[in-house]
């Protein structure tokens, strides 16, 4: 299989400039880079399409670092030229045209490259990942995949992939990723991509640094973790629209059909309890955490752990009439077709 470009795609700016160097040529700086692969590859287009996304930046990014030093400079920049020119007039000539000039294009400068990395860098909170303006950023890069490949011919258009993510780009935030908040983003993501198209979503990472599935020191599983597992068990490979026009903007749902149950994902990042109507009872599996920092999640009540052996366990659902999705909860809800 081929698979290309692999491109990165930041949630404030969509599909990051590429920059070409050749030996003996100026750097170029390419935009637009997906689009012009399809438009020369029609001819022969690959199997997969792939890009990157993360929902932030982590504070191991320089750009997230200095972030609230550069804001910090500029407002002292601002006012430090405010004072400069109160000082500067026609019977205070200690300061030359030329060295103001030097001043106000040294402060323009720094007040500019602050602007550019505050638009530019999404920092991760836990708050932040459970907002729906945040959420939603993912759908309309996803959307612009999706229109640039449908440029190949009907037939033989590639699969669209997510080649790498996590909830923080450079190894994850620390105090955030791993911890429950992260797992409503992860299972945001996996509706809603699935919506749009996408095949496979390629999760970085499944052991190491903060945003890994697993604890490479106890191996122990974090929530993320358990949240795949029954993705991946109870989801099928149908993915169906949902009409709720009167949930809640902060309901978010997906259903998926298989061949003997349609699921329902349904995720409550509001602060009140929200009661689904169903036709008949249903299997539910509610998972859900004290706190959005809590590392841990429960399955219905019950914190899962593996076997001694490695084996995940089965994780049964309960049946239940009227499920309510609880505050800052998910819920699987299986029915029969």
């Amino acid at each position: 299989l081929v698979a290309a470009p692999g491109l990165a795609f930041w949630p404030c700016i969509g599909e990051v400039p590429t920059v070409r160097a050749r030996l003996g040529f100026s750097p170029r700086i390419i935009t637009r880079y997906l689009h012009q692969m399809v438009c020369a590859s029609l001819h022969a287009p690959p199997d997969i399409i792939t890009w990157h996304y993360y929902p932030g930046l982590s504070d191991r990014s320089k750009l997230a670092m200095y972030r609230p030093a550069l804001r910090a400079a500029a407002v002292v920049c601002l006012l430090a030229l405010t004072a400069l020119t109160a000082l500067a007039t026609p019977a205070n000539a200690a300061l030359s045209t030329q060295t103001m000039a030097i001043l106000y294009s040294s402060a323009a400068l720094i007040c500019a490259f602050a602007a550019l990395v505050s638009a530019v860098v999404r920092p991760v909170s836990l708050t932040s990942l459970r907002t729906v303006a945040n959420l939603d950023t993912v759908r309309r890069w996803a959307s612009q995949v999706v229109d640039t490949v449908q440029q190949y011919p009907e037939g033989r258009r590639p699969s669209i992939w997510l080649g790498e993510t996590g909830s923080a780009q450079v190894g994850g935030q620390p105090g955030v990723c791993g911890r429950w908040a992260a797992t409503l983003w992860w299972l945001d993501q996996l509706g809603c991509l699935a919506l749009h198209g996408h095949r496979v979503q390629c999760r970085q990472t499944l052991a190491g640094s903060d945003y890994g599935m697993i604890d490479p020191a106890t191996l122990e599983a974090k929530p993320d973790f358990w949240a795949s597992v029954l993705w991946k068990r109870l989801m099928g490979s149908e993915v169906l629209q949902v009409e709720a026009p009167t949930a809640p903007q902060t309901l978010r749902l997906y259903c998926h059909r298989g061949k003997q149950y349609r699921t329902f994902l349904a995720l409550n990042l509001g602060d009140e309890s929200v009661e689904l109507q169903l036709d008949s009872p249903a299997q539910v599996w509610t998972l859900d955490a004290p706190a959005l920092d809590a590392p841990f999640v429960t399955v219905n009540g019950v914190q899962p752990v593996a076997l001694p052996d490695g084996t995940i366990p089965e994780l049964l659902g309960q049946y239940n009439e009227q499920p309510v999705v609880p505050p800052g909860a998910a819920l699987f809800v299986q029915l029969p077709l």
